[in-house]
């Protein structure tokens, strides 16, 4: 089943408006899931023709195209710069004191708490659009329900 099914399913089902917060927590496994194979669809397209030439070496599209080996490029003296001996390499750095550790660990829970606030908003987002197209599926004339937001939730209705 669809997950624009079951937010259908769960909408008519209730007797109480239905939030949006509620059908987040309700089917967010299932909206992640759905987020995450349309992310994937998306990186594997192709990239469009154009955009594909211009990434694309000359050189290596001639050798591609004619048969012959592209040319190798000279060695430039930057990259055959003498690397630097052990000895200037600089003294290990001391493990951070327990004021550093807590600082690390305060960062890290700041950018999971952030990461976690950016899933919950994509997700939200995305349940409002399925819910968007919902209410225009059920606008049309053939139908006579409708869903209406009443409260801050929504809900089926019979058209007046």
């Amino acid at each position: 089943m669809s997950l624009k099914a079951k937010i259908e399913a769960v909408i008519y089902a209730s007797e109480e408006p239905v939030t949006l917060a509620q059908l987040v927590s309700l089917l967010g496994v299932e909206g992640q899931a759905e987020l995450d194979a349309l992310a994937d669809q998306q990186e594997s397209l192709p990239l469009e023709e154009s955009e594909a030439e211009s990434t694309l070496n000359p050189e290596a599209l001639n050798a591609e195209t004619t048969g012959e080996p592209a040319e190798a490029e000279p060695a430039t003296p930057e990259s055959s710069a003498p690397v630097e001996s052990v000895e200037a390499a600089p003294a290990v750095a001391q493990a951070p004191g327990i004021e550093g550790a807590e600082a690390l660990a305060e960062g890290a829970a700041k950018e999971t708490a952030a990461a976690a606030r950016a899933r919950e908003r994509r997700l939200r987002d995305h349940f409002r659009s399925i819910l968007d197209q919902l209410i225009t599926d059920y606008a049309s004339d053939e139908r006579g329900l409708e869903i209406r937001e009443v409260a801050g939730g929504f809900r089926f209705a019979t058209k007046p």
